[in-house]
């Protein structure tokens, strides 16, 4: 049986999840499908008053499908920028222009951040996302078809994901690329990789 931790006045049911951040990154992406799909139900399990303002936003019977090549392009960003926290994504438009750079053609794209310590708890990360805003209307009105999350260590907050949003989006051929999910890394861990004099802050 699940336990229920509270941090602060925030209250979900704890999942750890183990294994690599391929399996957080399904896990979030299972857990958004649900917040989509029936947000009352999702609400149940959350003790926010703004999380829950952000969730009764979304449109009930909303889906969305996760995209492997969509999770690649979000995954090759975040193993390049996050573990060692480099310098390479100034208000987010290094990773915009990266990730169009990637794509043919697209209706709607959206990239969705987070940073924190880390969790095994895909609910924990979709209630801080809630709570800083970070979703757009489209979200809210589930015009977005396809989904990607990709995840890493970051030597500074201990985790970061990225949550890629598209419809009708179509990868250039060349921009498939090889999956490198790497195992679960402490904050520890994770600075051990970063000790080169061009990754301090």
């Amino acid at each position: 049986m699940p336990m229920v931790i509270k941090e602060g006045p925030v209250e979900v049911k704890k999942t750890v999840v183990k294994g690599n951040y391929k399996t957080i990154s399904r896990e979030i992406f299972h857990h958004y499908s649900r917040l989509a799909e029936d947000p009352d139900q999702w609400i149940k399990d959350v003790n926010d008053q703004w999380a829950i303002k952000g969730a009764n936003l979304f449109k009930k019977g909303s889906k969305i499908e996760w995209n492997d090549q969509l999770a690649s392009i979000v995954l090759e960003f975040e193993n390049e920028s996050a573990p060692c926290n480099y310098d390479i994504n100034h208000s987010g438009m290094a990773f915009k222009t990266f990730v169009e750079s990637h794509l043919d053609r697209y209706k709607l794209v959206y990239v969705v951040t987070y940073e924190g310590q880390y969790t095994g708890n895909a609910d924990e990360i979709l209630v801080d996302l809630l709570k800083k805003g970070k979703f757009d209307k489209d979200n809210f009105e589930g015009n977005y078809d396809a989904m990607g999350v990709g995840c890493a260590c970051n030597s500074e907050h201990g985790m970061e994901c990225a949550l890629i949003f598209g419809k009708r989006v179509l990868i250039k051929p060349s921009s498939i690329f090889k999956y490198s999910y790497k195992e679960i890394q402490g904050v520890k861990e994770c600075e051990a990789i970063c000790n080169h004099p061009i990754f301090a802050k």
